[in-house]
């Protein structure tokens, strides 16, 4: 028989497939399907559905399984796993520690293995978010997996969401071993990272609930906007109409929001004076890629920062 095992994840995806003979098995083939996290949502995962096909087709396996295992025993930052027999220790949130049930049922985990010169460590989580949010938060210098774990049991992953984009960092401060000057740089280095974690069930029942609102969302995500923003300008457009709002009134609003919110953030990191100098840029840009010739703005006298530039070059 041959059998396809998964490790399903948003951004990565772990296949392996092996023929199993009674109690031998042989490695047939394995690998990862990545998505890119600057895609729409709906795109991501169109192109892991077709990936997936492509894997199915290729290797034809006869079934596809999934590894059961118990909850054994339960530690302040920890549980053991027994699968078959053999006990695997887990470092985990608090949070996944209460959601895991009570000893001795299922137990499933979303894992993350973490290899040193001198250990094999096995993280577990309770929700893929939670685990795509310990992947980035140990991608910032200084936090390791242990303070990643404080925080995702001090907040949930919506809070974390929140504190990043709000650049909270006295919430994400809130944490054991998380001080003032770590937690400024997990928020300012996160910022722009948010979008690429899914929104979770209660995030999603919150931010997009039915009908229009979820029809609005879906159409900024089809124009290119990531997951966190579009639900972010829905839900501010959502708040200025009341309810009832129609679905074009919500899309037009929401879309302003979300445009001037994406030419906020381009306009801070470019250092620009305000959104007209941002825009004046962009045209300064676009002519001169077409071919008009235009002089250098003078800076000492405008500089093409302070959006005076247009009137005397277009």
């Amino acid at each position: 028989m041959i059998i396809l095992g998964l490790d399903p994840g948003l951004g990565t995806t772990g296949w392996g497939v092996i023929h199993a003979d009674g109690n031998r098995l042989r490695h047939i083939a394995n690998g990862q399907i990545k998505t890119d996290p600057s895609m729409p949502l709906p795109r991501r995962l169109s192109n892991l559905h077709a990936a997936l096909v492509d894997v199915i087709l290729a290797e034809r396996p006869d079934g596809a399984a999934v590894e059961e295992g118990r909850l054994d025993s339960t530690g302040i930052d920890h549980a053991v796993i027994d699968v078959g027999g053999v006990g695997y220790l887990v470092g985990a949130s608090a949070r996944t520690l209460a959601a895991i049930g009570p000893v001795g049922e299922a137990a499933m985990l979303h894992t993350e293995m973490l290899v040193a010169e001198d250990s094999i460590r096995l993280v577990g989580f309770a929700r893929a978010e939670e685990r795509d949010w310990f992947r980035l938060l140990t991608g910032v210098q200084g936090v390791g997996s242990r303070v990643a774990l404080a925080i995702l049991s001090a907040l949930d992953t919506q809070e974390i969401a929140r504190a990043v984009s709000a650049q909270d960092k006295a919430m994400v401060a809130r944490a054991n071993g998380v001080g003032p000057k770590l937690a400024e740089r997990i928020v300012r280095e996160l910022k722009d990272k948010v979008g690429t974690v899914a929104l979770g069930p209660a995030a999603a029942a919150q931010v997009v609930p039915v009908g229009a609102s979820a029809d609005a969302v879906s159409a900024l995500l089809n124009l290119g906007f990531r997951p966190a923003e579009a639900a972010n300008a829905v839900g501010a457009a959502e708040e200025d109409l009341g309810p009832g709002a129609t679905l074009d009134a919500l899309v037009r609003l929401a879309l302003h929001g979300a445009l001037m919110a994406w030419i906020e953030q381009r306009v801070e990191a470019g250092g620009y004076a305000d959104v007209s100098a941002y825009l004046c840029h962009l045209i300064r840009q676009d002519l001169q890629a077409n071919g008009f010739a235009l002089p250098a703005p003078d800076q000492d006298d405008v500089s093409e920062q302070t959006g005076a530039t247009l009137s005397s070059t277009v």
